[in-house]
């Protein structure tokens, strides 16, 4: 947009300044970097710090307060209800894996593979509660791994872990699939969170330029796929520190949305689908939260809710 210089509110850490400088080539401007309430706080477990969004609240501030126009947000850590003078203007297409990747210590191929008692990394609940219902067999214990991926990976590196559970995305976006010792984890088997890997542009909702000129780079199915995610996620009363998957494709214009929920200390889970036009996305993503809710997967959540 010739007529002015965009600020581009970012995280500073390593991944997040790669996606900045992705989206600051695609539509112009310039990158003020900001540190997260999430950057700050690197000892506590995700899915125990209090309130929604904490790698967002900052930006949007920058945002509110006019020292940014744009904000680049991983949309898998944006709460599912909007801030009030917000908007998402545009969601990009998908450029990488959506799923996960399993990054083993020297001589493990995959994770069947690793011994009993090994040790895994991860700070989402998703992904703890999901191995730990496959793999009841192997007692895996899991710890609390915080940091940007850089640190996670010499964590790794240094015997802390026998293995780290990482976005495919993430991996791909810093180049390193190629130096890791990785097992790339099947979406439809382990399912991820809604709005992984997906990059969402927020910026003033009275902004009407800026807004105009987003949605030229956005991608329709990215956001209806996506909306799908959201609305089963916050029909269920839940977020993403909470161990509920998806997976969605799209197919001659009919979504199949997949979703799963688990419990964190039993081996309980709820799974299923629906699929529909992929115009009536919203609605899916309510449809698919209420199968899950008759089958018990609210009970499930609920405990993990009100804690």
């Amino acid at each position: 947009m010739e007529s002015r210089a965009i600020k581009i509110a970012s995280r500073e850490s390593a991944l997040a300044m790669v996606q900045a400088h992705f989206i600051r080539d695609l539509i112009g401007g310039e990158i003020v970097g900001v540190t997260s309430e999430g950057d700050i706080n690197l000892q506590s477990p995700l899915y125990s710090m209090p309130g929604v969004g904490i790698f967002v609240k900052q930006l949007e501030i920058e945002l509110l307060s006019g020292r940014a126009d744009l904000a680049a947000h991983c949309l898998k850590d944006m709460p599912t209800s909007t801030t009030e003078g917000l908007v998402i203007a545009a969601i990009l297409p998908f450029n990488t894996s959506r799923g996960d990747v399993a990054v083993l210590k020297p001589g493990i191929t995959n994770l069947e593979s690793l011994p009993n008692n090994s040790i895994i990394g991860t700070s989402s609940l998703r992904r703890q509660a999901s191995l730990a219902y496959k793999y009841q067999n192997k007692d895996f214990r899991f710890q609390n791994i915080r940091g940007n991926l850089n640190t996670r990976i010499k964590k790794l590196e240094s015997g802390e872990y026998d293995c780290i559970i990482l976005a495919a995305a993430g991996i791909a976006r810093l180049n390193l699939q190629n130096t890791l010792n990785i097992e790339i984890l099947d979406e439809k088997e382990y399912l991820y969170a809604p709005g992984q890997a997906a990059l969402a542009l927020e910026c003033r909702e009275n902004d009407h330029e800026l807004i105009k000129y987003l949605k030229t780079f956005e991608c329709q199915e990215t956001r209806l796929r996506c909306l799908a995610e959201r609305a089963f996620m916050k029909d269920l009363e839940g977020g993403c520190k909470l161990p509920i998957g998806v997976y969605t494709e799209v197919n001659g214009g009919i979504l199949t949305l997949v979703g799963q929920v688990w419990h964190t200390t039993q081996p309980l889970t709820v799974f299923d689908s629906v699929s529909g036009d992929i115009l009536t996305a919203e609605e899916l993503g309510k449809q698919l939260s209420e199968k899950v809710k008759s089958q018990g997967g609210l009970e499930i959540l609920s405990g993990i809710v009100h804690k």
